[in-house]
């Protein structure tokens, strides 16, 4: 109910849909999550069930105001702060299988986390490092390239044509080469 409790749903063939059930979970899957906060400012995520899930596909939560992505399997709650004005959608919602690259040991190697919204790769870069980043499609082809230039919160703008599916971001400095698997939607 608007106005009462904060508004957090996402959408069936464009219609808001508070609960979704969803197909068997067996390939990385993706759920955009929108949210219209009320008069707090201070919110939290808790999901409960994961131990029904197979362990293979552990539950991940992107903000995609903050560019964080956080664990719901390991770590069932999410706190976060909301403003009049936010883009309604906030968040995404994927199930990872283990055919991916951890997220938790790319962290710890180096905290530089790409993700992608709306044609755009978005790099978080709290060392403010810079090098080259390479957008790699699965039969090895560099498709994109651009500098990373040290920012802490850059943004690149990828051509439309694009075809949806997975690729491998390459991040490459003088000190650091690292890879992850991304899906571009």
């Amino acid at each position: 109910m608007p106005g009462y409790a904060p508004q957090f749903y996402t959408l069936i063939e464009g219609k808001a849909a508070s609960t979704n059930v969803l197909p068997e979970l067996n390939l990385d899957f993706q759920i955009p999550i929108y949210f219209i906060k009320n008069a707090g400012n201070r919110f939290y995520i808790r999901i409960e069930g994961t131990n029904s899930l197979n362990p293979a596909l552990p539950v991940f939560l992107t903000d995609l105001k903050t560019q964080t992505m956080h664990d719901l399997t390991s770590s069932p709650a999410y706190s976060f702060s909301g403003a009049y004005g936010d883009d309604p959608l906030r968040f995404i919602l994927h199930f990872n299988n283990t055919t991916g690259i951890s997220v938790n040991n790319f962290e710890r190697h180096i905290p530089i986390e790409i993700t992608y919204y709306h044609q755009e790769l978005h790099v978080y870069n709290p060392e403010s490092r810079t090098g080259q980043v390479n957008l790699i499609n699965l039969t090895g082809q560099r498709i994109a390239s651009f500098e990373l230039n040290g920012d802490m919160h850059q943004i690149h703008s990828l051509n439309c044509n694009i075809t949806p599916g997975y690729y491998i971001a390459q991040l490459k400095g003088t000190y650091f080469l690292f890879s992850m698997k991304i899906l571009l939607w």
